[in-house]
C-alpha cells in the first residue's frame, strides 16, 4: 500500500513542480498582483504535497517499516519540499518591495492632487471675490439709473419691474441611484456645467458632488480640460441610460409590501406614495408603457384595499397604471391618517386607564426557546434537542430551576421538575414520560443491538439512530484486519459550540451470521 502512496506521491510532485516555473516568471515580472496570485499557488501547493507525505509516512508505520526506512523517505521529501519553501520566501520578499512602492507612488500622486487642489481653491476665492465687487458696483449704477428714468416718465405708465435677487440652492451630492441621476445631471449642468468658470474648476465641482461608487468610477482621470469631458461622457453612459433608470423603478414597483389589513391606514399611504412617485418618474421620461404589465400584480397586493377601489368603477379590470394611482388617491384623501392617529392615542389613553385603575396587567408567558405564547416551553417543537435548549438557558442567562432571569443558588421556587421532581426546569428534563427507544418500563432498558461478522470476526453492532455517522471501538480495529483509507474532517457539537476535529478512516466488510448479506462500509 504504502509503495502505490509512494509513486501517487511522486506523480503529483512531478505536477506541483510545474508552478514553480510559473512563480520565476513572476518574480522576474515583479507584478504586485501576479506576485500574490503565485504565492498562494505555491502555499497551496506546498500543503498539499506536505498532508500526503505525512499520510506515507503514517502508512509506512503502520507497516512497521525500520526507522531508517522511514528517515530515508522523509529526508529525500524533505529537499524536494524544500524548493517550494525557498521560492515561497523569494515571491513574499519581492510582493512586499513591490507593495511599499505602489504605495509611495499613491502617496506622491494624492500629495500633488491635494496641493493643486488647494492652489485652484485660492484662485476660485480670488475670482469669486473680484466677480461681487463688479456685481456690487454694476447693482449701484443700475440703481442711479433706475431712479433717473423714473423722474422722466410720465403719470400712468408703469415703472419697470425690480430686480430680485434669489436665494442659492444646494446641490445634493449623487451616490449612484439611478432614480435620483435626472434631478442631479440637470441641477449639475445648469449650476455648474453651464457656467463661465474653467473645465479644471468644473472637475473640482464635479467630484465634490459625487459620492461612493460613482466618484470612484472617475477618479484616476487626468485633472485637465480632457480628463473633464471624459469624466462626463462615463458618467452619462453609465448612470444616464434611460433603460436603466427604467428598470430601477420598475424594480421599486415590484418590490412593494402586501397590504393585509385596511384599517392600517398609514401602511396604505406609504403604498400609494411610493407607487405615485414610481409613475410620476416614468411617465416623465416617456417609459410608462414598460410597467402597464404590473397593474395586475399591484392589484393583487392591495388586498382587501383592491375591493373597495373596485366597487366604485365597473371597468376596473380596464384600468392602465395611471388609472390605479388615481383611483388610490381618492382612496387615501377620504381615509387621511389623522383618524388612524387618533384612534391609537385614544387606545392608548385608555390603556393607561387601565393600568392606573387595576394596577395590574395580563402577561402571557412565552417560551423561553422561541418566544411564541401558543405552547409551553417543555412542549417546544422548535427546539427539541436538549444541548440546544441548555445553551439558550446559558445564553439568555435563565435559572436552571425555574426559568428566571437569576442565578439558579438565589432562585425561591420550590416547584422543580413536573416529571422526575428533580430541582430543575421541566423543559431541561432527560427523562420523558415516553422515550422514544424500545424501553421496558421499570425494568430496565432493551437497547437495539445486531450481532454480525465483521471481516470474519462475531461483533456486536449498537444501532444508533440519533447519530450521523458510523464509528467502531479501537478494540475492534486492532483485533481485525482492516484497510486504513486516509483522514478525514468532521464537526463535533459540544455543549456550546461545534468545533473540527480530523479522524483516522478504515474499510470493513459486514457480514449476517448465515452469510446471506454483506456490505463494505467507511467507519472511524
Amino acid at each position: 500500500m504504502s509503495e502505490a502512496l509512494k509513486e501517487k506521491f511522486l506523480l503529483r510532485f512531478q505536477v506541483e513542480s510545474m508552478k514553480l516555473d510559473d512563480a520565476k516568471a513572476a518574480l522576474e515580472a515583479g507584478d504586485v498582483d501576479l506576485l500574490k496570485i503565485q504565492i498562494e499557488r505555491i502555499t497551496k501547493a506546498f500543503t498539499q504535497l506536505n498532508n500526503k507525505n505525512d499520510e506515507i509516512v503514517e502508512c509506512l508505520m503502520d507497516e512497521e517499516k525500520t526507522i531508517g526506512e522511514i528517515k530515508t523517505w522523509k529526508d529525500a521529501r524533505a529537499t524536494d519540499l524544500n524548493e517550494f519553501t525557498v521560492m515561497k520566501i523569494n515571491l513574499e520578499k519581492m510582493y512586499q518591495e513591490g507593495l511599499e512602492t505602489k504605495l509611495q507612488t499613491d502617496h506622491d500622486r494624492e500629495t500633488f492632487i491635494l496641493k493643486h487642489k488647494s492652489e485652484l481653491q485660492e484662485q476660485l476665492l480670488t475670482r469669486q471675490v473680484k466677480l461681487e465687487q463688479s456685481l456690487s458696483k454694476l447693482n449701484v449704477s443700475r440703481t442711479d439709473e433706475s431712479r433717473n428714468d423714473m423722474n422722466d416718465v410720465e403719470i400712468g405708465v408703469k415703472a419697470r419691474p425690480q430686480t430680485v435677487k434669489l436665494q442659492k440652492y444646494t446641490i445634493t451630492p449623487f451616490t449612484g441611484d439611478y432614480k435620483d441621476w435626472l434631478r442631479f445631471w440637470n441641477q449639475f449642468s445648469v449650476g455648474v456645467d453651464a457656467s463661465g468658470i474653467s473645465e479644471i474648476s468644473k472637475f473640482n465641482y464635479l467630484l465634490e458632488l459625487l459620492k461612493g461608487k460613482p466618484k470612484e468610477d472617475i477618479l484616476g482621470l487626468p485633472h485637465n480640460e480632457d480628463g473633464y469631458i471624459e469624466a462626463k461622457k462615463i458618467l452619462v453612459e453609465t448612470y444616464g441610460k434611460d433603460i436603466k433608470i427604467t428598470k430601477s423603478v420598475i424594480k421599486d414597483i415590484e418590490s412593494l409590501p402586501q397590504l393585509r389589513d385596511i384599517t392600517r391606514h398609514s401602511q396604505v399611504h406609504d403604498f400609494y406614495n411610493k407607487l405615485s412617485r414610481c409613475v410620476r418618474t416614468l411617465k416623465t421620461m416617456d417609459k410608462i408603457q414598460y410597467a402597464q404589465s404590473l397593474v395586475y400584480t399591484l392589484m393583487d397586493k392591495l388586498g382587501p384595499v383592491r375591493e373597495v377601489l373596485a366597487q366604485g368603477d365597473d371597468g376596473w379590470e380596464e384600468w392602465q397604471l395611471e388609472d390605479l394611482v388615481d383611483n388610490m388617491r381618492r382612496y387615501v384623501d377620504r381615509n387621511p391618517l389623522t383618524a388612524e392617529l387618533k384612534r391609537t392615542k385614544d387606545k392608548r389613553d385608555d390603556h393607561k386607564k387601565d393600568e392606573k385603575l387595576y394596577n395590574t396587567r395580563e402577561v402571557k408567558k412565552k417560551c423561553l426557546f422561541c418566544e411564541e405564547e401558543t405552547h409551553l416551553s417543555s412542549n417546544c417543537e422548535k427546539v427539541t434537542n436538549l444541548t440546544e435548549r441548555k445553551a439558550i438557558f446559558v445564553a439568555k442567562k435563565l435559572c436552571f430551576n425555574c426559568g428566571g432571569e437569576h442565578r439558579a443558588s438565589q432562585c425561591r421556587s420550590q416547584r422543580g421538575c413536573s416529571i422526575c421532581k428533580s430541582k430543575h426546569h421541566t423543559s431541561l428534563c432527560d427523562k420523558t414520560e415516553k422515550d422514544p427507544l424500545l424501553l421496558t418500563p421499570k425494568k430496565g432498558v432493551i437497547y437495539p443491538v445486531a450481532v454480525a461478522r465483521v471481516n470474519g470476526q462475531l461483533t456486536r453492532i449498537f444501532l444508533d439512530t440519533g447519530t450521523g455517522g458510523r464509528y467502531a471501538s479501537s478494540t475492534l480495529i486492532k483485533t481485525v484486519n482492516v484497510k486504513y483509507v486516509g483522514k478525514v474532517d468532521k464537526s463535533v457539537q459540544m455543549l456550546l459550540h461545534t468545533t473540527k476535529q480530523s479522524f483516522q478512516q478504515y474499510e470493513l466488510e459486514i457480514e449476517s451470521i448465515d452469510s446471506d448479506f454483506k456490505m463494505k462500509v467507511c467507519v472511524t
